[in-house]
């Protein structure tokens, strides 16, 4: 069977080709989508969620949120009444850029 939208069964009524649709929309569309997701959501939760979860995963590295991750790291800072950061680096060359980030952390 083709694409619904493709075909021209003039012979069927309303409800059927109605069917018909849905049935297309599920295979086609909607199976694929979810099948995806489920991939993500298990690479996400990498076993935490599950009975197992030292066997169960995905893989044993999964993706971090960076951004939530630095967000719970400088929150805390940001919280205090007075937050001053020092970033400082060991190579001669990066301290420019870490003077840059230390006025623009103490700046927010």
């Amino acid at each position: 069977m083709g694409s619904i939208l493709n075909e021209k069964n003039v012979k069927a009524n309303f409800p059927q080709r109605l069917v018909m649709g849905t049935k297309t929309w599920r295979t086609e569309i909607a199976e694929p989508a979810l099948a995806n997701r489920m991939i993500m959501l298990r690479a996400l939760e990498s076993g935490y969620f599950t009975k197992n979860a030292r066997h169960s995963s995905v893989d044993k590295s999964h993706p971090v949120n960076l951004i939530d991750r630095g967000l719970s790291i400088l929150i805390p800072y940001l919280v205090m009444s007075d937050p001053k950061l020092l970033i400082t680096s060991k190579r001669k060359e990066l301290r420019p850029f870490a003077k840059t980030t230390e006025m623009a952390f103490n700046h927010l």
